[in-house]
Formats: structure tokens, sequence, C-alpha cells
């Protein structure tokens, strides 16, 4: 599935991944290709972006995640490199 992991200042990752991990309001989410679509507001904490053996991580602390099934878009005011 394509993910992509966006702030105001700039792209941090966009690209293929086989499960995107992100801290939501409702608890920690796990997203996999094929997942129902969803829309949910972020919680302060980690953003992991997995293909194969290589993952990418990010801190935030707020931001949206939405999810259509075959993409993942995480939206956040202030995510970094972790």
């Amino acid at each position: 599935m394509q993910a992509e992991v966006v702030s105001p200042e700039r792209v941090l990752f966009t690209g293929e991944a086989d499960m995107v991990v992100c801290r939501t309001t409702n608890g920690d989410a796990a997203f996999l290709e094929g997942h129902e679509p969803f829309l949910g507001m972020l919680a302060p904490g980690e953003i992991r972006v997995i293909n194969g053996t290589e993952e990418f991580a990010f801190e935030c602390t707020r931001g949206f995640v939405e999810v259509d099934g075959v993409h993942v878009r995480i939206i956040s005011d202030d995510a970094s490199p972790k």
C-alpha cells in the first residue's frame, strides 16, 4: 500500500509500506493493505512505517490519519524523524 507522512514543512515519507502503526486518540492502531476506511486523530506518540525489513520512525504530538484500503495518509502539525 502507499503511505505518506506529511508535516507543514515537508513530506517526511512517501512510498510503499506493508504496515503503518500510529497512536490515535482511541489507542494504538496498525494498518495493513485492505484496511477498512478510517479517519482518526493522532495522539502524541510514534509513527512507524514498515516495509519488509525497513522501518521508518517519526515522532508527533497531533494530527490526523486517513486510510482508504490502499493508502495511509498521516498529516501532522509537528511530525519529525526519530
